[in-house]
């Protein structure tokens, strides 16, 4: 396809050249480009929906490498003893203290399906719950901090428990955690933030992501741009955050659905179960801190942050990632202080109401949400909630913040009070 003198090409990202079918908005992006024009510039905090991006992933040391190819190895194995029934081979894959929460209710303070430990686990395997249950590997991605992974991605499952003959293939987004452990990777978590039926293991409602390049006077220029609706023509052209509706509406599009037989609870707080919290001093230190960071970002105190948050610190924006797009907007430690020095943030409220945590030995997860201002937003945006998971390890007898990702785009409102319960 041309574009004024210039030459477009598109790929998918499995690297396979496609035939373009190319939105208007990307149109314009692409033949701003063949001209030799900058697209137009994005906020500077676009805390929710998507613009043009370039994504950055870090490039692997040999050492990194080796660590993905031993998580994905491990990965493999135990989804292989899922559906074969193999529980000794399972056992060995996960912590003692494994945690699997099913269904993403959790994500909008909703219940979740079902919450397993190690044994409730373990007697899916050996029930032979799942004779379909594979990793999709061109949905994983890593984030990686030392001898902790955080591994987010796809796999497809058919869950057939006794009595209940009858399946469909469902599309299981998550976030997990490894933990490296006496040199050996060990899966300490997994909680989903997507579910949604998926026949012929195409989840409809997935992000495409396509990479484009323009030809233009012997010069090569390139870009991405992202598509609700996995590439099938009835999808939406993002940015998305004038559709997002209610949490129940999106909740409906898959997330509630009773697609695994498990009792169905992520379209309201009632039926299904909580996401279980564990206690303890650790973790009444971590809501501490965790609530002590608010009043940083907002006052400025970078030193609080600095010395919170570990070197390699993450922060991703946005939940496009829970249906397989590329985040726009992930903060490093360096930008994240940034904007606690200019306080960019008006406010930056945990609701104590809303923690929860995991307890690893010395890794710990936490869920919840926050409810914040940000300097620039209209008067009717200028206030919005927003959930998340977070990642924390403790160091030399110090719990060190090592990750956030939002698990659901914020809810926007006026004041404080319009979007608190959301």
């Amino acid at each position: 396809m041309n574009t004024g003198n210039g030459s477009i090409f598109c790929h998918s990202r499995s690297g396979k050249r496609i035939a373009c079918i190319v939105p208007c908005a990307m149109s314009m992006i692409m033949a701003s480009m063949a001209q030799g024009q900058a697209p137009a510039p994005t906020p500077a905090l676009p805390i929710s929906g998507v613009a043009p991006l370039s994504p950055k992933e870090p490039v692997d040391t040999p050492e990194m490498a080796k660590d993905k190819a031993e998580i994905m190895e491990l990965a493999n194995k135990l989804e292989a003893a899922t559906a074969h029934g193999d529980v000794d081979a399972a056992a060995s894959l996960i912590s003692p203290d494994f945690t699997m929460i099913h269904g993403n209710g959790w994500t909008y303070g909703a219940n979740v399906l079902a919450a397993d430990d190690r044994q409730a686990y373990l007697n899916r395997v050996k029930n032979h719950e799942y004779p379909v249950h594979d990793i999709d590997p061109s949905s994983i991605h890593f984030e990686m901090h030392g001898d902790v992974a955080i591994v987010w991605g796809r796999y497809l499952s058919l869950f057939m428990p006794q009595g209940r003959p009858n399946g469909a293939l469902t599309s299981i987004w998550f976030e997990r955690v490894y933990q490296k452990q006496n040199g050996k990777w060990i899966y300490l978590s997994h909680r989903s933030v997507r579910v949604a039926p998926s026949p012929a293991g195409i989840d409809p409602g997935a992000v495409t992501t396509m990479t484009f390049f323009v030809q233009t006077n012997g010069f090569n220029r390139g870009g991405s741009y992202q598509f609700e609706g996995n590439g099938t023509g009835d999808g939406h052209n993002l940015p998305l955050s004038a559709r997002m509706g209610t949490r129940a509406e999106r909740a409906g599009t898959g997330a509630s659905a009773s697609v695994s037989g498990m009792q169905s609870g992520t379209s309201g707080r009632s039926g299904g179960v909580p996401a279980p919290s564990a206690k303890g001093p650790d973790i009444d230190e971590v809501f501490a801190m965790e609530r002590k960071l608010g009043d940083a970002v907002s006052g400025g105190d970078t030193n609080f942050f600095a010395n919170f948050a570990s070197d390699d610190f993450s922060m991703t924006h946005g939940d496009i990632w829970t249906r397989g797009g590329i985040n726009p907007l992930v903060d490093t430690k360096e930008s994240f202080a940034n904007r606690i020095t200019v306080k960019q943030y008006n406010a930056f409220i945990e609701d104590p109401r809303t923690q929860g945590a995991e307890l690893h030995g010395n890794v710990m997860i936490t869920w919840g949400r926050y409810v914040a201002s940000i300097k620039g937003f209209p008067a009717a945006q200028a206030w919005f909630s927003c959930w998340y998971e977070r990642v924390y390890e403790k160091r030399n007898g110090k719990w060190v913040y090592l990750s956030h990702r939002t698990v659901h785009n914020p809810m926007r409102g006026p004041t404080r009070e319009s979007v608190q319960d959301k």
